[in-house]
């Protein structure tokens, strides 16, 4: 697959947003000798050990964040790309771990903290400029960013200078997509972020389907 994917597309897509970001419906519940269960993939999941589990996983990446320990964190990350690992319950560790180091460390929701937690991923990628993994993460706190500034609500509810703010913080994460010269080296990070900038901008159908038909050749 060329290297190059898709930086042409970002230059042109609209960015006419009109609708919220859709809320995904969580599966269906079961019943399990009459006592309702987590959702389906989870019924035969030792529950308590799950969350054990990722409770442990998010200390473990906290650690050489706090520390400023990239060279730790871009190994993490090149451990759950290629080996695939996922928790008991399913879910992939790399999504996780994006998950982790794209959100503020003291997990609060104001501007100070994720300005904060961009300076801290400015810092990483100067430490280490060749570190996908920092780039990505990096574009995933932009687009978390730009919802923070407009919010969860319906369009009509959305304020002017909400939207001003929402699709700058969105053209960050774009200009950032750019910087990746080689989407091979962090592909689920890349995609992933794409498809989600493609969401928020409203592209065209034609080229949201070559970004998707890439992510699924790619895995």
């Amino acid at each position: 697959m060329p290297i190059i994917l898709f930086a042409f597309m970002l230059s042109g897509c609209p960015q006419a947003f009109t609708t919220q970001e859709p809320i995904v419906q969580p599966p269906a519940t079961q019943k399990v000798n009459n006592v309702v269960e987590q959702p389906f993939e989870h019924s035969n999941v030792d529950l308590a050990a799950s969350k054990a589990e990722l409770t442990l996983f998010i200390t473990e990446i906290k650690k050489p964040m706090e520390t400023r320990d990239f060279a730790a964190l871009d190994k993490m990350a090149a451990r759950f790309r290629e080996s695939k690992e996922r928790f008991i319950g399913g879910g992939w560790k790399i999504h996780s771990f994006y998950k982790t180091v794209s959100t503020p460390m003291d997990f609060r929701i104001t501007e100070t903290s994720w300005k904060a937690h961009i300076n801290f991923l400015h810092a990483w990628k100067k430490a280490s400029p060749q570190s996908s993994t920092a780039q990505c993460a990096l574009i995933s706190t932009y687009l978390s960013y730009a919802w923070l500034a407009r919010g969860g609500g319906y369009v009509d509810t959305v304020p002017e200078s909400a939207w001003k703010s929402f699709y700058e913080r969105l053209d960050m994460a774009a200009a950032e997509v750019k910087r990746i010269t080689n989407p091979e080296e962090d592909p689920y990070g890349y995609f992933e972020n794409i498809l989600k900038i493609a969401k928020a901008q409203s592209w065209d159908r034609e080229p949201y389907d070559r970004a998707f038909n890439a992510a699924v050749n790619r895995d």
